[in-house]
């Protein structure tokens, strides 16, 4: 699905990063400054960031403060998080806490070249035991090559409401229909087979693009290409027999008319708004639910299914100390105790707490049906994807879904992957991933 950038900092924080104020209001001669490096935290009613938690520090007699250090790559594609954070710390010395932000999304496999390059150090088992709030599927989820450098984000990918999600119209489909639905897609014909289109009924609101629907299995999708979790190996995705299936359905659904609206299987648009129109089945995530009520009316019933989400690499919003850091010591203490005390954690607002993975509302995180993928801890970096395989994999996904002779154009876009090197690249991701494993299992 597509994914949007924010901009959220000045040209100055490109170029050497920049303090918040946090409200460092005395200065004790034997004051510690924890540097924090976060992304821009937005102030929410007049709140600056970190500022309560500071004036509570204080009132404890407390000598650490916190300062936050604020980056973004802004408009700037190439840039990366670690280039930046070399910049600043060339310039100002080492930051003594890190949280790498969730605006980094697009750039692949940053924080684990950060990492494996040595930047934050190690953490112990014994730091680990000591963070009781963070369940264990986070802590495999963000290690890098089997080890952990990072305290992980309880708030990034544990919800009850993570998943993918089937709403089934009951004006249009029978629940009794749906009585051994099982979730996949090649199910939807048969159910929708007695569906009568017109111009307001869409039949199939399909909202995922290229390999999406990869978050909602134990296989997975990096760089474009597909990973089976039955052979634990990175294959073209077009000769992959659960994506073949997958996309022979879609070809169907599409060829008989069930998506009457302008679908673009690649690149699916977030923009895209049906609300004059009915629908008989939506395809999405939990965030559909929103609009149900806007675009159906009230007098409505919808049957949902919610299939688990496979959590990988959650790195982002995850925060780490580097090996450099003046203050280790003090910076995993207020750590522990930003995860350990609710009351000083309860200081920051609910956009400073998800910035730096600390859990909302000082609620236990609630894992509700995210499992951890079989894939969790390799990462395909950006320094390792063929774009130009890539862009071809992605874009080829429309033009089969789409296709008037399915198995026809199936076999020209293998012909054309092969003649792009898709067996080398296969060949050098499945090397990669060998070795990931290996240093894993040590």
């Amino acid at each position: 699905m597509k994914k949007t950038v924010v901009l959220i900092c000045s040209l100055a924080v490109l170029i050497s990063g920049c303090t918040a104020d946090t409200n460092i209001t005395s200065q004790p001669s034997n004051m510690t400054i924890i540097r924090w490096g976060v992304e821009k935290i937005r102030e929410k009613d007049g709140n600056v960031p970190f500022g309560e938690l500071n004036k509570q520090l204080e009132n404890e007699g407390s000598n650490i403060r916190v300062e936050a250090i604020e980056f973004s790559r802004g408009t700037d594609e190439e840039l990366t998080f670690p280039t930046l954070l070399e910049k600043y710390e060339k310039e100002n010395g080492s930051l003594d806490i890190v949280t790498y932000g969730g605006e980094w999304r697009r750039k692949i496999g940053t924080a684990n070249i950060f990492f494996e390059n040595g930047y934050f150090r190690e953490l112990s088992e014994e730091e680990k035991a000591q963070f009781t709030d963070i369940p264990e599927i986070c802590w495999e989820a963000g290690k890098v090559n089997g080890k952990l450098y990072t305290v992980p984000a309880l708030n990034f990918g544990l919800s009850p409401d993570i998943g993918m999600f089937f709403y089934f119209n009951t004006k249009y489909i029978s629940e009794d229909k749906l009585n051994d639905f099982s979730g996949t897609i090649v199910e939807l014909e048969e159910i929708l087979s007695e569906v009568v289109l017109n111009d307001k009924l869409i039949g199939l609101d399909y909202r995922y693009d290229y390999l999406d629907f990869t978050e909602y299995m134990p296989a997975s999708q990096k760089g474009g290409l597909y990973f089976s979790d039955k052979t634990m190996r990175a294959s073209n995705p077009y000769e992959s027999e659960e994506v073949v299936e997958h996309s022979r359905a879609l070809n169907c659904l599409y060829q008989k008319g069930y998506m009457n609206y302008g679908v673009n299987f690649s690149d699916w648009d977030a923009d895209n708004e049906y609300l004059e129109t009915d629908f008989a089945i939506c395809v999405g995530d939990v965030n559909i639910r929103s609009e149900l009520e806007k675009r159906l009316g009230k007098d409505f019933k919808i049957t949902e299914f919610h299939f688990p989400y496979y959590m990988e690499n959650r790195l982002l919003s995850s925060t780490g100390i580097p090996t450099a850091s003046p203050h280790p010591n003090e910076a995993m203490e207020l750590l522990k105790r930003l995860h350990s005390d609710k009351e000083l954690s309860g200081l920051l607002t609910a956009a400073e707490r998800n910035a730096i993975g600390l859990p909302g509302n000082n609620e236990a995180a609630d894992i509700g049906k995210v499992k951890l993928s079989p894939f969790a801890g390799f990462q395909l970096k950006y320094t390792d994807i063929d774009a130009e395989l890539q862009n071809l994999l992605v874009s080829s996904f429309d033009r089969l879904c789409k296709a008037e002779n399915f198995d026809k154009t199936l076999a020209e876009i293998n012909d054309e992957l092969k003649a792009a090197g898709i067996d080398e690249y296969v060949a050098k991701v499945n090397q990669l991933l060998e070795a990931s494993n290996a240093a894993s299992n040590k």
